[in-house]
């Protein structure tokens, strides 16, 4: 099958220092014609310098566009015609005053293919001594080692997956078995999240006795149909296996029970990129996210702590920032999922995406 697109026409909208943008007209498989706008980028370079203590050198910096200072691995652009290796070992130098005795080439990453056509080449560089940095002018950085083994629980429902149709349908199917006829889906998208025991008796007032029979009319739907309502948002599974690659040791930390968690990472075959995956029991046990980050934590770490900084809770809900808070982590707050509006800057997130690609950006620096 053809997939080419075959540019036609160019016309250069801004050109600067860094970046030219310009709009193509472009002739697509089928013949007809589409806009496409391109971000011209000459391509970079980031190194993963690890230490003989197995850190990794990052670097911090106040990054304009975000507004806020970023922890990143040493990187930098290239120049025309430059060798990509050469380029990382004078970032390496510059920015943290390292050199390395090993280089290993570990592939060309695309960041936004969709629209730009900066490619970075990634390197793993070894046997570290080390100097004087040597920054750009316009550049103010802090070196900052950090444990390879790092970690980061992601909620499942509005974080891995979109789950929307599912808890949905299943919640309307138990509410009708109680004669309540809730036909707007929309209204019930606050049952993804938190324990549904808590969402039966705090939207519909029902008694506890009550919410725990609603809980079963719930699952009885769920468990046949409602765990394949489901989608993998857009980019999860490439993020989650980068991560995976780049040595991160990853959980699920969920309020669904476990064994729906698994069914659902087994559907989409992301199951073998989690080390640790823990959710609620049937029962009853462990439905509060301070509890499952908590059993979390004990598989990925035994007794002992995660360092500062090392790990990280990612969810959409103020559940999720909660239960980081709860455990000294950092909280990621993804604005994709079902959070409502100001719900995570109100819960204290110390990082909030707006997108997939956004948290990969995040994550991956």
């Amino acid at each position: 099958m053809n997939l080419t697109e075959t540019p036609l026409s160019q016309e250069y909208k801004y050109k600067g220092r860094i970046i030219n943008l310009r709009v193509d007209e472009a002739r697509l498989p089928n013949g007809a014609k589409a806009t496409r706008e391109v971000i011209e980028h000459p391509g970079g370079v980031c190194v993963a310098a690890l230490t003989d203590e197995g850190e990794l050198l990052f670097v911090r910096q106040f990054r304009y566009p975000y507004q806020e200072v970023i922890p990143e691995i040493p990187a930098g652009k290239l120049t025309p015609g430059e060798d990509p290796l050469e380029c990382g070992k004078r970032e390496l130098q510059e920015e943290t005053g390292a050199a390395a005795a090993r280089y290993e080439f570990l592939g060309k990453l695309y960041p936004s293919p969709g629209y730009c056509g900066e490619i970075i080449y990634m390197y793993m560089a070894t046997g570290l001594t080390y100097g004087e940095m040597n920054p750009d002018e316009d550049e103010f950085l802090e070196v900052e080692r950090i444990p390879l083994e790092k970690a980061a629980a992601m909620v499942l429902d509005g974080t891995i997956t979109d789950p929307k149709e599912g808890i949905t349908k299943s919640a309307q199917y138990a509410l009708e078995a109680f004669g309540i006829h809730e036909p707007d889906a929309d209204k019930l998208t606050p049952f993804i999240g938190p324990p549904l025991i808590d969402s039966f008796q705090e939207f519909y007032h029902m008694p506890p006795e009550q919410a725990a029979l609603a809980v079963k009319k719930y699952r009885e739907r769920f468990e046949q149909v409602g765990w394949l309502e489901n989608l993998l948002y857009d980019g999860m599974d490439s993020l989650l296996r980068g991560l995976q690659s780049a040595g991160c040791r990853l959980a699920v930390a969920s309020s669904k029970p476990t064994v729906f968690v698994e069914r659902i990472l087994n559907h989409f075959g992301i199951a073998d990129c989690f080390a640790v995956v823990v959710g609620s029991e049937l029962s009853g046990a462990r439905t509060k996210k301070e509890e499952v980050v908590q059993e979390a934590l004990r598989q990925l770490f035994g007794a002992s702590r995660p360092a500062p900084h090392t790990a990280a809770m990612i969810g959409d809900r103020r559940f999720d920032v909660e239960g980081a808070k709860a455990h000294q982590l950092d909280s990621i707050g993804v604005a994709y999922g079902y959070a409502l509006p100001g719900e995570l800057q109100q819960a204290g997130a110390d990082f909030i995406v707006e997108s997939v690609e956004e948290l990969t950006a995040l994550l991956m620096q």
